[in-house]
């Protein structure tokens, strides 16, 4: 059975109230960047979700927060 939109909104939300900026900041371990890259997609992808699906009131606050987290 196919999720819907609705049924991802709940464990978006936790993706991007859970990001706090970038995996082992300050750290330069060869490991990092790719991890880096593929969470930072995760949480964008999460935002966009969320903007396209929830309220017209929240789409510019998700775009601006979604700007911020991927800095």
């Amino acid at each position: 059975m196919p999720v819907t939109a609705d049924q991802r909104n709940t464990p978006c939300q936790a993706v991007v109230d859970a990001y706090s900026g970038e995996l082992a900041a300050g750290h330069t371990w060869p490991c990092l960047q790719r991890l880096r890259e593929a969470l930072c997609r995760d949480v964008l992808d999460a935002y966009r979700h969320l903007a396209a699906t929830g309220p017209a009131d929240q789409t510019a606050r998700l775009v601006q927060r979604a700007s911020v987290s991927a800095g």
